[in-house]
């Protein structure tokens, strides 16, 4: 076959690939997306995104994002997830971009079906917060940053520069990401003596390192930049340690994948300049919140825009058996997919999306409280919102403190009130590790409202009682 009717073939199988992936992409993103309740963080981004531009925090494209979705829709889970689910479609035909430019042509293939059927993945683009944007934009950044220091072109490196910005802009510990093109061109110049002198390489890495710089000395001289940008993290009583991030991270990339990654990282040689900067592009900035998790309280999902990398390596794996046996390497590939996808089924039919069913016990309670009453609630803005926002004569909502629940005592001193406590079962679990607060509201209470839950292996039931001995 002539070369160039090969081509023209293997664009048109591309095309045909990405249709498909982009059609499942849609398919797991937008079922059930306004079906579950928001949890704690969506109810932040919501009341964030309802005062924005007035109120402009640190991650303003997510917000931004969700406050135009409203706007035009009203408020609901729908509504506000709908900016999420988009740019989570739109990272599969990212990944097929960026796998085929640092990488292969197999490569993005495999990528973009991972990224379409990665439950967390769809986990982040059915939720009103702001990880799937540091995924994408992430995604735009790796492959900008390597076309300018492969060709030193300005242009790539002004392009990289403004998604990686993007990145930060969407995310502020996400900013960790510039730690993986600077330990590419680290790598690179031990790896070829003179890599990084040579005139275009050195400037197009100027252009895109000196801003990062200059910003980075501003925001650490100024205190209030400075107390700012670690504000969200400080240390908690939800302190994860680096065997819980380990864990949060494989769950959520998954075992097989990881395995894959592994094999597409170190079982693949030689290793291209591409291969190089993925392998940085994970590596490093895991590395950096694996350490950060000593004195700051670090999230797995922190890490979320680097399982782009994971999902890079791992389809490199699939390209490579691919090549070497294609018919065994298909079946491989298939049979990784149907792990993800079942995945997915349970996520959609049987774990509710992940969330604990705040809306289904908080509409139990209201039906149940009595006027004037009183609610207390370790999260309170979520009663707010499924309280207070929806009826002008709901129960006034209250934060039940760490002390109360030290001290398991009647929150309230307004002895005429009906006083109720909604608790969910994974927070009282760290809250009330010994469980007698939850002993006491058994016995000091009658439970007016359940909505059961389970997901990740863990209780996302949600009980309220209404207390009536003193």
């Amino acid at each position: 076959m002539p070369v160039d009717a090969a081509s023209q073939r293997a664009r048109n199988e591309d095309w045909f690939w990405l249709a498909g992936v982009v059609a499942l992409a849609s398919v797991l993103r937008f079922l059930n997306l306004g079906t579950w309740s928001f949890w704690a963080d969506e109810v932040f981004t919501l009341r964030d995104a309802r005062a924005f531009p007035s109120t402009l925090t640190m991650n303003p494209l997510p917000y931004a994002c969700v406050a135009a979705c409203i706007k035009v829709f009203g408020v609901s889970e729908w509504s506000a997830r709908l900016a999420p689910a988009l740019v989570g479609v739109a990272c599969a035909p990212l990944a097929h971009w960026a796998g085929r430019r640092l990488l292969s042509r197999w490569t993005g293939r495999a990528a973009s079906l991972l990224v379409a059927l990665s439950p967390w993945h769809v986990f982040w683009s059915q939720n009103a917060r702001h990880y799937v944007f540091t995924f994408a934009f992430g995604l735009v950044a790796l492959v900008a940053f390597y076309e300018a220091t492969r060709d030193g072109s300005a242009r790539w490196s002004l392009a990289a520069l403004a998604a990686t910005a993007a990145v930060a802009l969407s995310h502020t510990p996400a900013a960790a990401f510039v730690l993986g093109p600077g330990a590419y061109c680290a790598a690179m110049a031990l790896r070829e003596r003179g890599w990084l002198m040579q005139p275009r390489r050195l400037a197009a890495v100027g252009v895109y390192f000196a801003p990062i710089l200059a910003v980075g000395i501003v925001v650490l001289a100024t205190p209030g930049l400075r107390g700012g940008l670690v504000s969200g993290w400080g240390r908690n009583a939800w302190a994860r340690s680096i065997p819980y991030i380990a864990m949060t991270y494989a769950h959520g990339v998954t075992l097989p994948v990881l395995a894959a990654a592994a094999v597409g990282a170190w079982g693949v040689r030689p290793l291209s300049t591409g291969h190089v900067l993925t392998l940085c592009g994970l590596a490093v900035p895991a590395s950096f919140f694996v350490a950060a998790s000593l004195v700051q309280n670090v999230p797995g999902y922190y890490l979320f825009f680097t399982s782009a990398c994971a999902i890079l390596l791992a389809a490199k794996a699939a390209a490579w058996a691919v090549a070497a046996n294609p018919k065994a390497g298909v079946f491989a590939l298939a049979v990784l997919s149907a792990a993800l996808l079942g995945q997915n089924v349970v996520y959609h039919m049987a774990e509710q999306g992940g969330r604990p069913p705040w809306r289904e016990a908080l509409r139990q309670l209201r039906d149940a409280a009595s006027e004037g009453a009183i609610v207390y609630m370790p999260l309170p803005d979520i009663g707010q919102h499924y309280l207070e926002d929806e009826a002008p004569d709901a129960p006034e909502v209250r934060r039940l403190t760490a002390q109360h629940i030290a001290r398991a005592t009647p929150m309230a001193s307004d002895a005429a009130a009906p006083v109720y406590v909604v608790v969910d079962m994974r927070s009282m679990e760290t809250l009330d590790a010994s469980g007698a607060f939850m002993r006491w509201l058994s016995s000091a209470g009658v439970r007016v409202a359940r909505a059961a839950g389970h997901a990740r292996g863990s209780d996302r039931t949600i009980e309220g009682y209404r207390l009536v001995t003193p």
